[in-house]
């Protein structure tokens, strides 16, 4: 029989306590490159968080050529963009079509511009509100889950747009 003291979770008392820190690179690269062919980068984000010495041994997609590193990029995400109360008005619901697991995810920058649309592999395409007659508006692709986004200023004219019938 195994006696537990209030407070204190054990298993087995013979067991040494784990130091999940001290996990070899190998086995943490293996489980980071695991979390990316699924293309759960919100998994391999929290992965890297956790402590130290997993940043170490993971690859950094926020550092040197990240951003254009395919592993980094969503792929096969759906988006859907909530709406109503202000406060949902900066979360998205994003599917992992992979898996089929549901993310809601708060987009901080949802306070500061609006959302467009999203593309096939789950970026975020907002835009800053700007209106027309030509004033030109600043557009921005962000990628939801490790934060690097491209901006553009983009004119919209007023003239000559009609609506399609």
């Amino acid at each position: 029989m195994i006696m537990v003291s209030p407070g204190k979770r054990t298993c087995r008392p013979d067991w040494p306590e784990r130091d999940w820190r001290l996990l070899p690179n190998d086995v943490i690269a293996l489980i980071g490159g695991r979390l990316l062919a699924d293309n759960d980068l919100d998994y391999y984000m929290d992965f890297r968080a956790a402590c130290g010495s997993w940043r170490r041994a993971t690859d950094d997609p926020k550092k040197k050529h990240g951003a254009d590193d395919p592993r980094f990029q969503p792929r096969m995400w759906a988006v859907q963009k909530h709406s109503g109360r202000p406060r949902r008005n900066r979360v998205v619901s994003m599917v992992n079509l992979k898996t089929c697991r549901l993310l809601s995810k708060e987009i901080p920058m949802l306070r500061n511009y609006r959302y467009i649309n999203a593309t096939d592999g789950g970026l975020l395409v907002l835009w800053d509100g700007g209106m027309p007659p030509w004033q030109p508006c600043r557009a921005l692709v962000l990628n939801p889950f490790t934060g690097p986004m491209a901006c553009f200023t983009v004119p919209i004219f007023a003239e000559g747009i009609r609506a399609v019938p």
